[in-house]
């Protein structure tokens, strides 16, 4: 049997033993390295971007009724640089008592599962997920866990005092519900929908897509986000040159009609039918200090694309 072979079949049998038993792998940087190449490669650089972006200096003019996503980088300084120290991998656990307990919850799109362990076991299995600090395509939501959704105890909302709220024109700190979360590369929470909010990216690199309330994707609730990326986002239409160009100029449409009212967005909407669209979703790479803006009810799933990723949300 050649080494090449033997590699291969060692590969196999690792991710069969992660995938079979949701425990951490023992498989080697090697072996992972050596397995079949992804048809979405989570840790990328180069993934595109199709949502307006604006200064951070523009996010008073942004409530809860904005119908649109946007990208929101720093303007000036960096928000939050005294969380980013606190927030570190290396730091996390020192605020709070020791063996603090988190309760994870699963990454299907119902997060229908939940597990308490201590905070420093579970960055400890993040970081060694599959041996290389991963979460794989086809792990299904049950076995993929993640910190989100679960930190409003007395203990979080401590911690969380030390985090700058964005300055939309309705964040306050008595009518915004934060939510704190940590993930590995490849982790994140399959395809769902809420209210609205901001979510900031305090370490690592957070990837989102989304669409519009009436075009709901066609998708496996059972599995982690990446599960949709790796099998249906190949499949869909890339957006053009002028849909780009389109999405940019409606946000500008919108802004001047006086009373906000009518449907100027439509590279998603043209077709009033609801159903699944056949274009690629709403798309951006939200890195260290940027923000995004997630309208009310629109569909939407995530994706970290570092070992270690860190982000807040506000919700509205």
């Amino acid at each position: 049997m050649t080494q090449c072979l033997q590699l291969r079949l060692a590969t196999i049998v690792c991710m069969i033993a992660v995938i079979l038993g949701g425990q951490k792998s023992n498989c080697t940087k090697e072996e992972r390295d050596d397995d079949a190449k992804f048809n979405w490669d989570v840790k990328s650089n180069e993934h595109p971007c199709n949502i307006h972006r604006i200064s951070g200096d523009m996010v008073e003019s942004i409530g809860p009724l904005y119908p649109y996503p946007l990208v929101i980088y720093p303007s000036g300084g960096r928000r939050n640089s005294n969380f980013s120290r606190l927030t570190t991998v290396e730091n996390l656990a020192s605020n709070f008592v020791p063996n603090f307990n988190v309760t994870l919850s699963g990454s299907d799109s119902l997060s229908s599962h939940r597990r308490e362990i201590p905070l420093h076991q579970y960055l400890d299995e993040i970081l060694h997920a599959n041996g290389v600090g991963e979460t794989l395509p086809d792990q299904l939501g049950n076995q993929s866990w993640y910190l989100f959704g679960e930190t409003f105890t007395d203990d979080w909302a401590k911690f969380l005092r030390s985090y700058e709220i964005p300055r939309c024109n309705s964040c306050t700190r008595e009518q915004v519900a934060l939510s704190f979360g940590i993930g590995n590369a490849g982790s994140g929470v399959q395809w769902h929908i809420h209210g609205p909010g901001f979510s900031e990216t305090i370490h690592g690199r957070k990837h989102w897509v989304l669409y519009p309330p009436h075009q709901r994707p066609t998708y496996n609730l059972d599995y982690a986000s990446r599960h949709w990326m790796e099998h249906e986002y190949g499949r869909l239409e890339n957006w053009t040159g002028v849909d780009v160009e389109e999405e940019r100029n409606s946000h500008a449409k919108y802004m001047t009609n006086s009373d906000k009212s009518g449907h100027p967005f439509d590279i998603l909407t043209k077709n009033p039918e609801r159903g699944p669209s056949g274009k690629k979703p709403f798309e951006c790479t939200i890195h260290p200090g940027e923000m995004i803006y997630f309208p009310d009810q629109w569909h939407h799933a995530t994706i970290n694309l570092d070992e270690y990723t860190c982000f807040v949300s506000s919700f509205l």
